[in-house]
């Protein structure tokens, strides 16, 4: 899993990233400012001796609306999240929310972090979520290496 100081450290520099979270360590005033705004979200908590996995939460302007989108490379349901980020959800102030369906990422992948990295710099360059996952291949081993593709090209 990519670690949280690595993904702090490579996302600073982008206008609106508000931090890396634990479940239970982040809220809806993390969200206060201008948009757009990208948080990387852990499914565990802090003190969860157990690895998570990172999701990516952001808000940003869209045709006029705002969009709350929940990018989960495993796509896994919203249900299932942590009452903590289910009520962050219920809060935020949006028009739209957003999530995907589609797995991009294989179960014995690591590299959760790094499609939240690829799916910010997509909404940056105002691709939508449908749009960013017609890049990924269905054979789910050959996606890694086209996030991180993706990320370098966009860093040309």
């Amino acid at each position: 899993m990519v670690s949280n100081i690595y993904l702090e450290k490579t996302l600073k520099h982008i206008n609106g990233f508000v931090g890396v979270f634990a479940a239970d360590q982040i809220s809806a005033e993390t969200f206060n400012g201008a948009l757009p705004q990208y948080a990387i979200v852990n499914t565990k908590n802090m003190t969860d001796p157990a690895m998570g996995h990172w999701l990516l939460l952001s808000r940003y302007e869209e045709a006029g609306e705002i969009i709350l989108e929940l990018f989960d490379s495993f796509a896994y349901p919203v249900n299932i999240l942590c009452e903590n980020l289910k009520d962050i959800i219920r809060k935020l102030h949006y028009d739209c929310f957003v999530t995907n369906n589609l797995n991009v990422q294989h179960l014995s992948s690591q590299y959760c972090g790094i499609y939240c990295i690829g799916r910010i710099l997509s909404i940056r360059n105002m691709e939508t979520l449908a749009d960013h996952l017609n890049m990924f291949s269905p054979i789910l081993t050959r996606n890694d290496v086209i996030v991180c593709d993706y990320i370098r090209d966009q860093n040309k």
